[in-house]
């Protein structure tokens, strides 16, 4: 029979195998798919599970949570969040207080879950506001944020997105495809816009990132109007949920072609924090992982 000392032995020279191929894989994902900072702009989509701040919150959450919510953006290091689920100014600073280096921007409208964007110095901003259209004139529903600035050489625009989710409180089969028109309507929306920068600007690169609340790849998609857009494609109709790996993603990022050429190749990957905490601390994180992309920016502006 083994003895005991060999067999812890042999354990922890598993565990420290298992943090260098960690840490291998972190140096991958930093150097080699990246290069520097200086040589991609990463951008991710992360709805933060009614991210409250503290008063009444759907969600409790303690400090450590907050804490461990930073940290997962902290291991991503992207440029710029786009971020969803978002109640309030106050509940967005309870999360920057573990977060250094970033700013933000997160307009006060009538919904009780906010879009808000997260950015980096490096990140030059010049313009962002609510496009209402997406809210159908509802105060239920949310309107989607653009942010309009550059890295680099690349500039963009980007608007971040939550569509109208299909629920538990739908129901009845009437109820259920009243959320389907809904949300079908939004994306209708969406190519409208996207279809009217492109033909009306020099603007050609933009970027849909959020939560659809739909995947291209269901049978009975809502998302038909992007699918079928030429201009546009899905970087992350592939994806499976986090939660559920026989489930597909909701969370996705959409790109027009001309940002698609910017595309680093091979840079989509999905943040598993499942996979790394404890069944409660990833309850208090959220239902969704974050989505990362990056871009390349050093090639000549090309709009």
């Amino acid at each position: 029979m083994m003895n005991k000392k060999v067999l812890v032995l042999i354990i922890i020279m598993i565990v420290i195998i298992f943090l260098i191929q960690l840490l291998v894989l972190n140096k991958w994902w930093s150097e080699l798919a990246f290069g520097s900072s200086d040589e991609a702009f990463v951008i991710s989509t992360f709805n933060i599970e009614w991210l409250g701040d503290g008063i009444d919150d759907r969600i409790k959450r303690n400090e450590l949570d907050y804490q461990n919510i930073a940290k997962i953006l902290k291991m991503i290091d992207a440029d710029l969040y786009g971020l969803q689920e978002i109640e309030n100014k106050s509940a967005l600073q309870k999360l920057l207080n573990y977060l250094d280096g970033y700013n933000y921007v997160i307009f006060e409208n009538s919904t009780k879950q906010k879009i808000a964007c997260l950015y980096k110095s490096e990140v030059e901003i010049f313009n962002s506001y609510l496009y209402y259209p997406l809210a159908l004139d509802s105060k239920f529903l949310r309107p989607g944020l653009v942010i309009e600035g550059r890295k680099g050489n690349f500039d963009w625009i980007i608007k971040i997105v939550h569509l109208k989710s299909s629920s538990r409180f739908d129901t009845t089969a009437e109820m259920a495809q009243r959320s389907r028109d809904i949300r079908s309507n939004q994306v209708q929306i969406i190519r409208n816009w996207i279809d009217s920068v492109i033909n009306s600007s020099n603007e050609q690169d933009i970027i849909i990132i959020g939560d659809f609340n739909d995947s291209p790849k269901k049978n009975r998609t809502t998302l038909t109007p992007l699918i079928e857009f030429e201009d546009i494609t899905f970087l992350t109709d592939e994806l499976k949920s986090c939660k559920n790996p026989y489930w597909k993603s909701i969370d996705h990022i959409v790109v027009t072609n001309s940002a698609k050429n910017r595309y680093i190749s091979g840079s989509l990957w999905q943040y598993n924090f499942y996979q790394s905490l404890t069944v409660e601390e990833s309850k208090k994180i959220s239902d969704h992982c974050p989505i990362v992309v990056a871009f390349e920016i050093k090639s000549p502006d090309n709009d």
